[in-house]
């Protein structure tokens, strides 16, 4: 592979790499790049490698404090050590710090072009009190001052674009949208189980006949609307008591905002709520959704309502920054025929579209076709990943001139 051009994807987690960045890998290594993943080890790593990337690890922190700068100053030894012996072409990191660490990591000659994307603004810029306030200062200096070290910024959403440039954190890198790194459409699709397998497997999670099954897929953190969902099927337990709430995800001890093990048990207590872990075959769980659910506080273009959409499942989303690509309605409609918008923060109206979807099998059944058509239109990932992609061949080009 003599002459091909080469790239570092940096992670500082595998799982964000081997779920969320698969097809540009694949495509990546069918294009002939030299394709390295840039991560601390962890259990994906067999899964990448499988797809022909090297795998490259260094060491990450999640502490607070002197300690998690201490471990945030190791983790920018070690990738600085990688880049000065591998020349990588392109460098693209993915989330608030590897962005900032590849920054300060990368050589000063003949340094790789950056790629950085902002995949949400997550809690480092949302987190309420004078220690949100701090974080969010500490960030746009980080960003605003070694912006020049960067070439290319890639959003999620418009949102994000604007909150960055209008705040000078892009300095002169070029900028780009980019909706997400969307879902496989071969993978995740309607009708993967018989009728009498969804009954059965529906069933094993205690959903009988004539249950709606209400599934949320997310860390179980308060910013992403976790205690709403969880209020509204308090609610729902008497008004609406043939549905059925089915979380995926896992709690996150190291974050603040995460809902804790006595937070499960007492949600669990109420009956109509089951807490599944975290769920490796997601498309088997979407396929055995009635409606899908996301009453978060912002997003980047959250994954699991695009795997929703593609697997035929309406979807009730907040009407925040996000979010509304997935609400947004596909091109020629005036209105949203796949998704129902109600106000983040709140669980009163979250409650009501549950109920008035919970109560129409006929609505369900036209959002759910309107919902795979939106999945077609706007998060085919190998469509988002060429998109990603022509970043790359804008910038060489660019060096290359």
């Amino acid at each position: 592979m003599s002459g091909a051009p080469s790239i570092a994807l940096v992670s500082h987690v595998d799982v964000n790499l081997a779920r969320f960045r698969r097809t540009l890998m694949q495509l990546l290594v069918e294009e002939g790049w030299q394709v390295s993943a840039v991560a601390p080890r962890g259990r994906y790593v067999a899964e990448v490698e499988a797809l022909g990337v090297e795998w490259l690890e260094y060491p990450s922190s999640r502490e607070a404090g002197l300690a998690g700068l201490a471990g945030h100053w190791r983790s920018r030894r070690a990738l600085a050590r990688l880049f000065s012996r591998r020349r990588f072409q392109v460098v693209h990191s993915f989330t608030h710090l590897p962005n900032l660490l590849c920054r300060v990591a990368l050589p000063w000659r003949r340094r790789p072009l950056l790629v950085n994307t902002v995949t949400g603004l997550g809690s480092g810029f949302m987190r309420p009190g004078l220690k949100g306030i701090a974080l969010r200062m500490a960030l746009y200096q980080c960003y605003a001052r070694s912006a020049f070290r960067c070439d290319a910024m890639v959003f999620q959403n418009e949102d994000d674009h604007t909150y960055f440039t209008w705040r000078g954190l892009t300095g002169r890198a070029l900028t780009r949208v980019v909706s997400g790194s969307g879902v496989d459409l071969a993978r995740f699709r309607p009708g993967l189980l018989t009728r009498e397998e969804r009954r059965r497997r529906r069933a094993s999670l205690g959903v009988e006949e004539g249950h709606v099954a209400v599934v949320m897929a997310a860390r179980l953190l308060f910013d992403k609307g976790i205690r709403e969902a969880m209020l509204a099927a308090r609610a729902l337990a008497g008004t609406a008591p043939g549905v059925r709430f089915l979380v995926a995800g896992a709690p996150d001890p190291g974050n603040p905002c995460s809902l804790t093990e006595a937070d499960m048990q007492a949600f669990a207590s109420l009956g109509n709520v089951r807490f599944l872990g975290w769920q490796e075959e997601m498309e088997q769980l979407w396929n055995l959704a009635d409606v899908a659910i996301l009453p978060s506080y912002r997003e980047g273009v959250p994954v699991s309502m695009q795997e929703a959409l593609a697997c035929g499942v309406p979807v009730v989303v907040t009407d925040v920054p996000g979010c509304r690509e997935i609400a947004a309605p596909r091109q020629g409609e005036t209105a949203s025929e796949h998704a129902l918008c109600v106000p983040a923060g709140q669980w009163q109206p979250l409650a009501g579209a549950i109920q008035l979807l919970a109560e129409s099998p006929v609505l369900r059944a036209s959002m759910g076709m309107a919902a795979r058509r939106k999945a077609e239109e706007a998060f085919d990932a190998r469509v988002l990943a060429r998109k990603t992609m022509d970043v790359y061949a804008a910038l060489l080009a660019g060096r290359v001139g």
